[in-house]
């Protein structure tokens, strides 16, 4: 028997397990029972559906930038800080 889910309640369904999987689009279309082409074509025929993934994804690139920042920067690792400065201050010279 097929799913008879509409496209919207798959994409409903889909950011969710999205936020589920910490961002990881793979993760989610498996949940999900969507498949990764199929993903796309929804990516480029829907931008509001396209923003709403962009916006998890980053959200949990945030999440961990944060806690990278507070764990490894802020308590002094050598390495952690120049990684962070060739990543977020190569406009002062940091390669």
């Amino acid at each position: 028997m097929k799913n008879k889910m509409t496209i919207e309640a798959k994409k409903t369904t889909f950011l969710q397990e999205l936020k589920n999987a910490l961002g990881i689009k793979a993760l989610a279309c498996k949940k999900t029972g969507i498949g990764r082409t199929m993903l796309y074509q929804y990516l480029n025929n829907d931008p509001d559906f396209a923003q709403q993934v962009v916006d998890i994804e980053e959200s949990f690139k945030d999440y961990v930038e944060g806690r990278f920042f507070q764990e490894y920067v802020l308590t002094g690792d050598r390495a952690a800080m120049m990684f962070y400065l060739k990543a977020k201050a190569k406009d002062r010279g940091y390669r």
